[in-house]
């Protein structure tokens, strides 16, 4: 058994309880245009290239069959053809500035927990533990499945960030397996949610009542999105189809930010969508948390979490 990651991220503070390991796994689902990690849309291996970081070296233009690079030392312009790349990775074995990046890498659950088995000393004296994310994970359900068992196995805590987009199958076959769930919802509405996003919701609120009646904790997480879903009507309608799950240990905004545009030029993908917008406001996920009457919210602003519950605003540093 194999699975396509793209990184691995050591030391996550947000990814579930504790310091944490995070995996993160090729293919989505959906195609929101906001998506902050573009390069883990496809399953296929893919190669960014960021221009500023080129050193103008030539080696990828020596080592290339395809003749992919072309670099003028006239101009100091290095162009990337990559209508003609087959992503075959030798440019970005031999780019010693990381310039060229070759994202997908197949590897078997056993050799991902050597890995990740390398910070257990963190996870022991934090409460944290392992956090599959992406893309979206449950895409490579059978995968997780035999991950996390061994990390089971080993006492290992393991959580999931997904969007739901997924078969109840797939849910399903994780749960036992899985520690803590994080899970999205976009908009309540099933053809804004669409727009958005490229799918439907029903879906993703069918497995929200298998996690509901599983027992498992989960987390209710809401992207907030300029344009999408940052109004007060919008939220007022999603708390009310929330409404029927009793158990979410809280709901949790995650406001839009910027830190993505970067990938977007690498991979060559267009983003006009994104140049408009901006992060959502203090103020504004204040007053986007007061529309939720039954579960308690919080985000993060810097390094402090902010509680809203009843109505009730409260302040704390992060430990």
């Amino acid at each position: 058994m194999t699975g396509t990651i793209f990184d691995i991220q050591r030391m996550s503070l947000h990814d579930g309880p504790g310091i944490r390991t995070t995996v993160f796994f090729k293919g989505c689902s959906m195609h929101c245009f906001w998506c902050h990690n573009p390069e883990s849309l496809s399953v296929e291996p893919d190669i960014q290239f960021f221009a500023d970081r080129c050193i103008l070296c030539g080696r990828c233009q020596e080592v290339c069959d395809r003749y992919c690079h072309s670099i003028d030392q006239k101009t100091r312009v290095h162009d990337f053809k990559r209508d003609s790349c087959t992503k075959c990775g030798k440019c970005t074995q031999t780019c010693a500035a990381g310039s060229l990046i070759k994202t997908g890498e197949v590897i078997t659950p056993e050799e991902l927990v050597k890995i990740v088995i390398r910070d257990r000393v963190f996870f022991e004296h934090s409460g944290g533990g392992v956090t599959a994310s992406g893309g979206e994970p449950l895409l490579q359900s059978a995968f997780v499945q035999r991950f996390f068992a061994i990390l089971k196995q080993q006492g290992i805590h393991t959580a999931v960030e997904t969007a739901l987009n997924v078969s109840p199958e797939s849910l399903t076959a994780v749960i036992p397996f899985t520690d803590l769930f994080l899970a999205d919802i976009k908009h309540p509405d099933p053809d804004r949610h669409r727009s958005a996003t490229g799918v439907t919701n029903e879906l993703i609120f069918g497995n929200f009542r298998i996690l509901e009646q599983s027992g498992r904790p989960y987390v209710i997480r809401v992207p907030v999105v300029p344009g999408v879903n940052d109004s007060e009507t919008v939220m007022r309608a999603l708390s009310t189809r929330i409404g029927s799950l009793l158990h979410p240990l809280y709901l949790e905004l995650m406001p839009y930010h910027e830190y993505g545009l970067k990938k977007y030029n690498s991979l060559s993908r267009e983003h006009s969508a994104l140049d408009a917008l901006h992060p959502p406001s203090k103020d504004t996920l204040v007053r986007l948390a007061k529309c939720y009457d039954t579960v308690k919210v919080i985000f993060r602003d810097g390094a402090k979490t902010v509680t809203v519950s009843g109505g009730v605003l409260c302040e704390k540093e992060e430990p």
